[in-house]
């Protein structure tokens, strides 16, 4: 299978997902934080429901001849009062008190001369109109409006605006689960002793940290031998670790070394390839398919993408291929990633002969954006993940950039 480019897997993803159907639930609305919301939120009654004032000060009828009002009553927040207000007189009013029916102006506390006792008389300072400082019914939004639609990840303000809409519970989509596999006999877990030729299992936490950032936190894992003796017993380990998830990230054998199996652990458990390598670098061994599965008695899809065993090209990948087919599949109202322009901090000279994405540090310096590149390029470089925050795209055929040069950067965090 020829090697396509990052826009054309993206498309490929969108068309093979074109007829998935995402599950929706519903959820307490004190444990919503996180999800993404699955319907539109819709007003139950005007905010406000009704006038109120900005202020503490005075409501009244406002006269424009007339600059002295007697205070009848004190109204806090919370207190819907029903007397009748007179011309000439006024009450005091608290910030956020329903104004009364007879009134149709708020005078500023601190546009007025008196102490506010009930009895006695204020005097009102400057100029004024009728109708001023008050917050009218239905301002924000009226009953029956969408105010938040769905797609959008739910964060504290939109719980807030929830249950000040007077909502107990909220519709939310189904969170995905997800396996992680690894694969190679290289590979040992941290706390045992490094053995020549070994190294730590990196890549088992770089993507179920990732997981856990796009909010996938139901993870499963297995680790698997490259030993071609064991492969049958392998291809059944990992059956059995994917066909209960939604989605499942690989990491290593997907190159074209005499140990890179998993491609064919995939297809051989059903999976439909999309691609297996990709016009760019690092991370050209990549690879996507879709595999068709059972719950129960019903058929539904799932997404597999393997990445490369190397931590920088593994980590260039899931931004560049998996995530924002992740959110598509979460739901989300956007799924690409942001993208601004920045201008190189150091010159840059390397063979593009396809499209290179530079891991780097986007920083401000006098208050623009600047792009300052890792120091290594390799895909198997690991200790300037601890920094990245964007990926700059240098185009097929580039070759060199001087300082100051612009370049597009997609943001990552």
């Amino acid at each position: 299978m020829a090697g396509i480019r990052v826009e054309e897997v993206r498309k490929k993803w969108k068309i093979a997902l074109s007829k998935y159907s995402l599950e929706s639930i519903v959820v307490p609305i004190n444990e919503a934080l996180g999800y993404i919301l699955a319907e539109p939120i819709i007003a139950k009654t005007d905010i406000p429901a009704f006038r109120k004032s900005p202020y503490d000060g005075y409501a009244l009828t406002y006269e424009p001849n007339c600059k002295e009002y007697k205070v009848i009553d004190v109204i806090g927040a919370g207190v819907d009062y029903k007397k009748n207000i007179s011309k000439g007189e006024c009450i005091k009013i608290m910030t956020g008190a329903p104004v009364p029916d007879s009134c149709d102006t708020i005078i500023m506390q601190e546009q007025c001369v008196g102490d506010g006792r009930i009895g006695t008389t204020i005097s009102i300072q400057g100029n004024h109109v009728s109708g001023e400082n008050i917050i009218p019914q239905g301002e924000e939004c009226k009953c029956g409006q969408t105010v938040v639609e769905p797609g959008l990840c739910i964060d504290a303000g939109i719980i807030s605006m929830a249950v000040g809409l007077g909502y107990t519970e909220i519709s939310v989509y189904k969170p995905l689960t997800a396996a992680v596999i690894t694969s190679g006999k290289e590979i040992i877990e941290p706390g045992n002793q490094l053995e020549k030729g070994q190294i730590f299992n990196s890549n088992r936490y770089l993507l179920t940290g990732l997981l856990r950032a796009a909010g996938i936190n139901n993870i499963s894992y297995c680790h698997i031998s490259d030993d071609p003796t064991l492969l049958e017993k392998e291809i059944e380990r990992v059956r059995t670790s994917i066909d209960t998830v939604d989605i499942v990230i690989s990491t290593g054998g997907v190159s074209v070394g005499v140990f890179d199996y998993m491609p064919s652990i995939f297809e051989r458990l059903g999976g439909d390839s999309l691609y297996r390598r990709i016009m760019m670098r690092p991370g050209a061994a990549s690879y996507g398919c879709i595999r068709e599965r059972y719950v129960g008695h019903t058929k539904k899809l799932q997404c597999i993408w393997g990445l490369s065993g190397n931590p920088a090209a593994a980590y260039n990948s899931w931004y560049l291929l998996a995530l924002p087919t992740i959110y598509q599949l979460q739901g989300r109202k956007c799924t690409d990633l942001s993208v601004m322009t920045c201008k190189l901090e150091v010159v840059l000279t390397k063979k593009n002969p396809v499209d290179r994405y530079v891991q780097g540090q986007i920083i401000l310096i006098d208050g623009k954006p600047i792009f300052r590149p890792n120091k290594l390029f390799s895909g198997s470089a690991l200790l300037g993940l601890q920094a990245v925050n964007g990926l700059a795209k240098l185009p097929q055929g580039t070759m060199h950039y001087e300082v100051g040069d612009e370049v597009s950067v997609i943001i990552l965090r």
